[in-house]
Parts: structure tokens; C-alpha cells; sequence
């Protein structure tokens, strides 16, 4: 069956890219069951001419269909619609596809956790707003430009899955004179931002069901990330005299979770008689100690 598509053609206004469109359009005449099964689409040449658009636009459009599975290149007889679930109408394909999915457990308390507010332009208390004005743009693109340039393959290569050697070498030098902190660059692992460091560590440091202690008042982000991983959260207060670390009521831990070098949102400084005891406690109880320095 050869196939005429004049009920097609594409918006050049929009800002969805013409080959997506195409695609878009034509995935949905297949699920649809508008285009049937085993029908001998257009050449890319011909369409791309009825389409007022380049041939290679028509090109990527076919190629992703090929890719998923929804057309089917016949050596010598051109493209056609692949036989999709035979036994089930294409309609009820599509409907199947676009009814929403229900998250896991663990991504709805992600979802429905409290999420702080961002207000661009003004200034803000919460982590994880960047002060911008001061920040050395032109000396970080210059460095970006001259390591580009660089054309060396560790940039682009997996050679390590902690990140890149020579990154992991210029933390631990400098974390070495500004924090005092005695490491070596296999002990430095790169993430892309704190949230993510905090998840690794919940899922390789903890098990289901473990209890954390968890500032309170403390880092949501960090709450989220811990019940994300199955964590028993027991709340260690803390106001502006400090952390209540001989609370009764806490269980034995198997994580601990502060902020010292500058609690938030209090802003307070965990003393050195509060940081011994601290160790101590994870000591006893054999708990990780995870210290996030905002």
C-alpha cells in the first residue's frame, strides 16, 4: 500500500525543530492507526519535496522512527510501517503510552516534600543559591577555553569513575592548606552537586530502615535524600547554643548528619568539646559521620 501525505506539513514558527515535528507527526498516524501496518511510506527525497524542507531534516525524522522500532527499512523496497503489537489495536497502544505512570514510594516522598522557594535577582538565604555578582566569569571562561583546547582524552574519556585525576589532585591540595584536612586524591570523589553526593551516600553508607540522626532544623534536601533511601530519621535538635547530642529519646545511629563549619539555618558553629563528643558517639555506635560544609 503506497501512502499519500498531504494531512501533514510543519510550522516553521514553532520552536520545536522540523525533523521533531515530522516525527511527532508521523508517530502519532502510526499509533493512531491513521498510517495501517505494512504501508510503504514516502521517500525521503519525495516527502522532503512535499514538505518544502531539506531532505536531511527528513532523514532524522525517519531514523528515530527506525530507531524505536515504528519503521522498518526493506532492502530494495524502500520504508514501511512495522507490524506493531498485531494483536492489540494501535489506538489502545497509544492511550497505554500516554497514561501516567505511578512514581515508587521513595519518589513521591521526593515529590511531596517541602521544596524552598527560589527567587531570581534578589537575595536569598536558602543553600544552593549562588552569590553571581562577584563570581570571576571571565577568568573561568578563559580556563574553559584554554582546557578545550587542550584536546586531551581524559577530558572526554571514563579513565575514572571518581572524576577526573586531575581535579581530584587540586581538591585535595587545596582542601590540604585552607581546611587542614590530611587526604590523598583517592579519597576526593566528584559529583555533580550536593544533592547528588548526598544520595550516593545515603544508598552506599546506609540500608533500609537504618536510623539517621538529621538536624532539626536542618537541610531539606538533605531529609529528602535520606527518606529517598529508606532512612528512620531521628530528629538531633539544635538551636543557637548548639547540637543537643546527649538527647535521651535518640537511638543508636547508624549516620549522623551535620552541618559544624556553619549550621543551617542557624548559622552556629559546633564547638570542639560538641566535635569530640560527637566522635565519640559515632565511635560507639559504629555510625558515619556525614559533615556538610555549606
Amino acid at each position: 500500500m503506497r501512502l499519500s501525505l498531504d494531512i501533514m506539513s510543519v510550522d516553521r514558527a514553532s520552536e520545536e525543530p522540523m525533523h521533531r515535528q515530522i516525527y511527532g507527526a508521523l508517530r502519532r498516524f502510526i499509533l493512531d492507526g491513521q498510517i495501517p501496518q505494512n504501508t510503504l511510506l514516502p521517500s525521503t527525497r519525495s516527502l522532503a519535496e512535499d514538505l518544502k524542507v531539506g531532505r536531511n531534516t527528513v532523514i532524522a525524522a525517519y531514523d528515530q522512527l527506525l530507531a524505536e522500532g515504528f519503521i522498518e527499512a526493506r532492502a530494495g523496497s524502500g520504508t514501511w510501517v512495522a507490524p506493531i503489537q498485531q494483536n492489540r489495536p494501535l489506538a489502545s497502544l497509544r492511550a497505554g503510552l500516554a497514561a501516567p505512570q505511578k512514581l515508587s514510594r521513595r519518589g513521591q516522598t521526593i515529590v511531596n516534600g517541602p521544596q524552598p522557594p527560589r527567587n531570581a535577582g534578589v537575595i536569598n538565604f536558602h543553600p544552593g543559591v549562588p552569590e553571581t555578582a562577584s563570581f570571576p566569569f571571565t577568568i573561568w571562561s578563559s580556563l574553559l577555553v584554554r582546557n578545550a583546547r587542550s584536546r586531551d582524552e581524559s577530558l572526554l574519556g571514563y579513565l575514572s569513575f571518581a572524576g577526573h585525576p586531575g581535579l581530584r589532585q587540586a581538591i585535595a591540595s587545596t582542601i590540604g592548606l585552607s581546611r587542614g584536612i590530611s587526604c590523598t586524591a583517592d579519597q576526593v570523589i566528584i559529583v555533580t552537586g550536593a544533592q547528588a553526593a548526598l544520595d550516593l551516600v545515603s544508598r552506599v553508607l546506609m540500608d533500609e530502615g537504618d536510623h539517621v540522626w538529621m538536624e532539626e532544623p536542618g537541610y531539606l534536601g538533605a531529609k529528602s535524600a535520606f527518606l529517598a533511601s529508606g532512612a528512620r530519621l531521628a530528629p538531633l535538635k539544635v538551636d543557637r547554643r548548639g547540637w543537643h547530642l546527649a538527647d535521651p529519646e535518640l537511638p543508636p545511629p547508624r549516620l549522623i548528619y551535620v552541618t559544624p563549619s556553619c549550621q543551617w539555618p542557624f548559622g552556629t558553629i559546633m564547638r570542639i568539646e560538641e566535635r569530640l563528643q560527637l566522635l565519640d558517639i559515632a565511635e560507639r555506635n559504629g555510625a558515619w559521620i556525614v559533615e556538610d560544609d555549606l
